[in-house]
């Protein structure tokens, strides 16, 4: 019944009256323990419980994963956009919000676990972010091999003009 509801208030309801049937189950199961007609009837109603508890938090969780979609999208985005930035400071900055990032997509990978429409949008960020983490990393490894090279070059010409010098 609540399956077939457009309210989410009915699929929480739905959800919430799910433990009390599994009881009311578990009484029969009881009450005719050893009797073969009953246990396919008691497979049968377990089986549409399960399934009916399953649509209506699938029902649920793509209502809010819009939503949530829309922010774990934003949030990589933010990552990304450092990575065009030219001050290894924000580069550093980026580094650092990546972990928050990741924390983020773990809770919803965990809010939706098992609802396969939100893996392939875990999927999706979870590796634009490492992209956007790698790129940040080499960028920063970059300007400090260049910063690095520089002074190393200036201490080779140091050691060079005491070839040339005379005494």
């Amino acid at each position: 019944k609540f399956v077939s509801e457009r309210d989410p208030a009915w699929w929480k309801q739905g959800i919430a009256d799910v433990p009390g049937v599994s009881d009311k189950l578990a009484t029969f199961r009881e009450k005719y323990d050893g009797l073969e007609a009953w246990d396919a009837v008691d497979q049968e109603l377990s089986d549409r419980l399960k399934t009916a508890e399953k649509k209506l938090k699938t029902n649920l969780a793509e209502r809010s994963m819009g939503d949530d979609k829309r922010t774990a999208g934003d949030l990589v985005k933010k990552i990304e956009k450092f990575v065009s930035e030219r001050d290894p400071a924000w580069w550093k900055q980026g580094i650092a919000d990546v972990p928050g990032v990741s924390d983020k997509l773990a809770t919803f990978r965990e809010k939706y676990d098992g609802l396969e429409a939100w893996d392939a949008v875990d999927q999706e960020l979870s590796d634009r972010l490492k992209t956007a983490e790698k790129k940040l990393k080499t960028n920063l490894a970059e300007r400090s091999m260049g910063d690095d090279k520089r002074t190393a070059g200036d201490l080779v010409k140091k050691i060079e003009k005491f070839v040339s010098e005379r005494d």
